[in-house]
């Protein structure tokens, strides 16, 4: 017989409404409920006994949701966080309600606790593995907002055209179109790069591409990306990879950065009447820039491999200049830092969901 839990009471005190199932073996075992206020509430499957069903149903924050979801929380630290401390054991039979009961939290014997990696596992599927969310706090403006998005579009975009996720992926894996083509004058101006990114994001397949689904402004609150789920971990690896090596990575790209520029200067071509200045990429080939070339390749090459996700020599193959590879690939760097830039200081503050939960398989591997 499944044991009492908690004190019995009446009835559950608040009206709920299935929002969906969030995991399932065989049947539902985790389900997530809203009350007539839109606040969330787990319903944790305990056992079965002789036909009946316990469940455990406990309210959450906003902000535990979206972190479970995204694999940033265990359930056992959402448990034991949750904000009331207490919860409502439902005897179910046959779906039926027996018995109602009241329990604090603390009180839940150790075997229906949830263990120390039950980290959210979705459906094979789940529209929430196509999401990914980014946590704010503070008060934000449209133009920050806006900046932020565009700084992961723009990740996004490069790392689907060019990333590598490992062993098992090659370079390249997400590129659709069989040659990408970008304009000599590319990095003139700020506008040149957003012409340069959104080029890489037409090589990405319409199912693919990032989109933004859902904004919330609360505190906090989050904006949610439609995303393609191996290129969102890709960006979640190199924003989780930088902080651990800042220092090395900044040195390298100090030293790229400087022979890029250089490379570029010698690359511009004087404007005559009529026309625009801008670069003669063929130029890289002429025999006085060689070894300038030679040297900005191995730096930018360097540089991109201790990044782990990015192939550098993919990059040059694929845009046909070093220049235009060195500027891509730093550029992504620089967009990377700006993005991670937003969680610290003392302005509004956000978190790329998934972070932390990577850097502790990382250690656990």
């Amino acid at each position: 017989m499944n044991p009492e839990l908690g004190a019995g009471i009446p009835s559950l005190p608040m009206i709920l409404s299935l929002d969906r199932t969030l995991e399932r073996y065989v049947g539902p075992v985790l389900n997530l409920y809203r009350n007539e206020q839109g606040e969330p509430y787990l319903d944790l499957w305990l056992d079965r006994e002789a036909g009946r069903d316990q469940w455990l149903l406990f309210r959450v924050s906003e902000n535990q949701l979206v972190r479970f979801e995204d694999r940033a929380l265990t359930l056992r630290a959402v448990l034991a966080s949750a904000p009331e401390g207490y919860g409502f054991v439902r005897r179910l039979n046959g779906g039926e309600i027996e018995r109602v009961s009241v329990l604090s939290l603390a009180e839940l014997p150790e075997p229906y606790i949830p263990t120390a990696k039950s980290y959210h596992e979705p459906e094979e599927g789940n529209a929430g593995e196509r999401r990914q969310r980014v946590l704010l706090d503070g008060k934000w403006t449209f133009d920050g907002l806006r900046q932020l998005q565009m700084k992961y579009e723009q990740i996004y975009a490069f790392l689907g055209a060019f990333g590598v996720l490992g062993k098992n992926l090659e370079p390249g894996h997400f590129v659709v179109n069989p040659k990408l083509k970008l304009e000599p004058q590319l990095f003139a101006a700020g506008w040149n790069y957003k012409v340069a990114y959104d080029k890489l994001t037409t090589t990405l397949g319409p199912d693919s591409r990032v989109e933004m689904a859902a904004v919330q402004l609360a505190s906090p609150g989050y904006i949610v990306f439609n995303v393609e789920p191996e290129i969102a971990s890709a960006v979640r690896h190199l924003a989780a990879k930088i902080p651990t090596q800042r220092k090395a990575l900044a040195k390298k790209y100090r030293a790229a950065h400087a022979l890029v520029l250089e490379l570029g200067r010698s690359l511009e071509v004087k404007a005559v009447p009529g026309q625009k200045r801008g670069w003669d990429l063929t130029r890289e080939d002429s025999a006085d820039l060689s070894g300038l070339k030679s040297s900005t390749r191995k730096a930018v090459k360097e540089f991109a491999g201790s990044l782990v996700c990015i192939s550098y020599d993919y990059v040059e193959e694929r845009t046909g200049s070093v220049y235009v590879a060195g500027e891509l690939v730093l550029t992504t760097y620089r967009r990377l830092l700006e993005l991670l830039s937003f969680a610290n200081g003392d302005g509004p503050k956000g978190e790329l969901v998934g972070i932390r939960n990577l850097k502790e398989r990382d250690q656990e591997d």
